[in-house]
């Protein structure tokens, strides 16, 4: 598997478009940034976004809609796409988070 390849999933996704914020603790962004949720696990999301994480970076998601509140998660995987956002990846929510 290539370091840029997603694992393989343990659980079933579901296709969602869905605003949110993304907030990198201990990075030069001060503020949340804009992001996108495409796919939905009960064990992670797929994000789309301007920025470029990294394999191992702790990131937190919070919802534009609804109650107030940060899912804590770490990237699994990334990539550069060629889609507006410029970034994809794949964040694993961590333990408790839901």
């Amino acid at each position: 598997m290539s370091l840029n390849s997603p694992p393989p999933r343990r659980f079933s996704r579901r296709a969602v478009e869905l605003p949110v914020r993304i907030f990198i603790p201990q990075s030069d962004f001060e503020q949340p940034q804009r992001a996108f949720v495409r796919d939905l696990s009960q064990e992670g999301a797929r994000i789309f976004s301007d920025l470029p994480l990294l394999p191992g970076q702790t990131v937190r998601l919070i919802p534009n809609e609804g109650l107030e509140y940060a899912v804590p998660g770490r990237v699994v995987w990334s990539r550069v796409t060629e889609t507006p956002s410029g970034h994809e990846a794949g964040v694993e929510f961590l333990a408790g988070a839901l």
